[in-house]
């Protein structure tokens, strides 16, 4: 697996990429390498970290969904979000094959929704912070 993290105050300052120059150069790693999934994530779960929007979130996901769309077809591609909002966007678009959580399904009620889901696999991981 392949990390890659959109947002600026990753608590692992290494996986931070910004523009799409960018991008396609860490991709291009992660397939050279034999990564056999990227998995993105654009909401910092590190300590004192921004809260951002949904829209935020999304807006920061989008150019990486779109060039691994487009450019890297066969590389699988994971969301790592709490947000069942994003999830459901990035997988009903065929953008991304399945999400993560950073956080235990029900930890923020208000991101999960009664009745909600990503239209791919979810696979829930708890972090300490």
């Amino acid at each position: 697996m392949g990390i890659v993290n959109v947002t600026p105050d990753s608590f692992f300052a290494g996986s931070r990429i910004a523009g799409e120059t960018a991008l396609r150069t860490r991709f291009d790693q992660l397939v050279s390498e034999g990564a056999a999934i990227a998995d993105l994530g654009a909401y910092s779960s590190r300590s004192g970290a921004d809260e951002v929007s949904i829209t935020e979130e999304m807006e920061r996901l989008r150019p990486a969904l779109r060039i691994l769309r487009d450019e890297y077809p066969d590389l699988p591609v994971s969301v790592d979000t709490f947000r069942s909002e994003v999830a459901r966007v990035a997988t009903s678009r065929s953008m991304a094959q399945l999400s993560s959580t950073i956080s235990p399904a029900g930890a923020r009620p208000r991101d999960v929704p009664h009745g909600s889901r990503p239209a791919g696999p979810l696979y829930p991981y708890a972090y300490e912070g």
